[in-house]
């Protein structure tokens, strides 16, 4: 080979070499710039996302919506005299779940009538006066988990029959408002339906500046053996009418009715609001499934 030819050549390595180490050291900058925005994240506050503002207005929907929530749970201020006048409710009393057995470690079943106490107004003392319910929550009825109680939910598509009532959770256990303070659990071991309008999941500062006292709804339903369905629907089905224009006007206060201007202004109901926890994990199941037969790419 000449000496020409070597030094040819030995130019070609060099740059090709040179190229391939400013790549190199291009793509160690650019992860290393990666790396550092990892170690340092920077997220924006909530409160200060666009899609959660009004533009021009001094009220955002966030603030709507914590409003709203806080509200809508305040089941002590919908069943007075007053607020019946106001059709928030169509009922003088909520349930407030219990844990009836103290002497058994397990948790308590939404299904032990024993479990749910009633508190109706007293418009005597203005006052709720507080006793046995007797009965799983009904159609229409608003319904708390406080704050330090597990329950679990443990209601079954089937008929319930419970003392000389057999009750269908479909149209007969239809819930109002869930509001949710402690904790509830489906049971993992069954399949599970819920019928409810507004399920609110709380989560309410700690004065004693301990963190925050959340709420929390766990859904663990690891068998394909089982079915968990919660369906969102208002207590009466054939009154459920999302976009009412004559209620927005505040001229239709039928409870059920699309949505009520003094119970839910804003219209975040008829969902999940959720401040606190909401843990849901169905079965494993296949990314892939096997296909029969030959197959043709394009048919």
């Amino acid at each position: 080979m000449s000496r020409r030819s070597e030094l040819k050549i030995h130019h070609l390595t060099r740059n090709l070499f040179d190229r391939t180490t400013n790549k190199l050291a291009a793509r160690e900058k650019s992860l290393a710039r990666r790396k550092s925005l990892r170690l340092e994240p920077r997220a924006e506050s909530l409160e200060a996302k666009l899609v959660l503002t009004d533009p021009g207005m001094p009220i955002t929907t966030l603030v709507k919506e914590h409003a709203a929530m806080a509200f809508l749970g305040q089941f002590e201020s919908h069943h007075t005299t007053d607020a019946l006048n106001l059709k928030m409710s169509d009922r003088n009393y909520f349930l407030v779940a219990q844990d009836f057995n103290t002497t058994d470690s397990a948790s308590p079943l939404w299904t032990d009538s024993n479990n749910w106490l009633k508190y109706t107004y007293n418009t005597t003392t203005s006052q709720y006066d507080v006793s046995q319910y007797g009965s799983v929550p009904r159609t229409g009825d608003d319904a708390r988990i406080p704050a330090g109680l597990t329950m679990i939910y443990d209601v079954t598509p089937a008929l319930l029959v419970q003392g000389g009532s057999t009750l269908d959770p479909a149209k007969d256990m239809r819930i109002h408002t869930l509001d949710i303070k402690g904790m509830l659990k489906f049971n993992e071991m069954q399949s599970n339906l819920m019928v409810v309008e507004t399920i609110l999941v709380g989560g309410a500062h700690d004065s004693m500046n301990s963190g925050m006292n959340h709420g929390m709804l766990e859904i663990m339903e690891t068998s394909r053996d089982f079915t968990d369905r919660i369906v969102i629907a208002a207590p009466n089905w054939s009154e459920f009418v999302p976009n009412d224009p004559a209620n927005i006007a505040g001229l239709s206060m039928t409870p059920g009715n699309a949505f009520n201007k003094y119970l839910d202004p804003s219209q975040f109901g008829r969902g999940v609001i959720a401040h606190g926890m909401v843990e849901i994990e169905g079965a494993d199941i296949s990314s892939y499934v096997s296909i029969e037969g030959v197959y043709i790419p394009g048919y």
